[in-house]
């Protein structure tokens, strides 16, 4: 999370701008701070992770509170960020009929939301657990293309740009 590196990732971010590059960030959006928060906003595109509108799973799944992940979404929203939303849809954790709806109704109501990726699970990972001596906890099945392709269709009602992988 470039966020957590305030001062070596602001002090990248502006050779960047410096020499004219454009800058394409990836974030869980989860800062605390107004050094985090400026980081964000000097972005040119974040590539914004967003793991679920239910506070309570959200931090069963990750361990933080998503309130300060949505009000940053909210903020850059009014700032006219360039966003591109990146939902990973795990089974039993990202992909319940309820967080689906919330989260493109939700989206709907944001203006700067360019398109919405769709990151299905995959059990390519479980190879690194592996080879690191580790345990692989989570156990699902990846969802099928059809069922990505439903979820999919849900934000497309929604009027989001929406595709699968990113």
């Amino acid at each position: 999370e470039p966020t957590f590196q305030p001062d070596f990732t602001y002090a990248l971010l502006q050779k960047c701008k410096e020499n004219y590059l454009h800058i394409a960030m990836d974030t869980c959006g989860y800062t605390l701070t107004e050094k985090g928060l400026r980081i964000l906003k000097e972005a040119d595109l974040l590539l914004f992770d967003l793991k679920g509108l239910d506070d309570r799973l959200h931090r069963n799944n990750t361990g933080v509170s998503n309130k300060p992940i949505l009000q940053n979404l909210k903020t850059l929203d009014s700032l006219g960020k360039a966003i591109i939303i990146r939902i990973p849809v795990i089974p039993g954790h990202t992909d319940s009929a309820d967080n689906i709806q919330a989260t493109a109704e939700f989206l709907s109501k944001r203006s700067s939301i360019e398109r919405v990726d769709l990151i299905g699970y995959h059990e390519y990972g479980k190879v690194k657990y592996q080879q690191l001596g580790k345990e692989c906890k989570l156990n699902a099945q990846p969802l099928t293309e059809k069922q990505l392709e439903d979820i999919k269709n849900i934000f497309e009602r929604y009027g989001l740009k929406t595709q699968l992988g990113g």
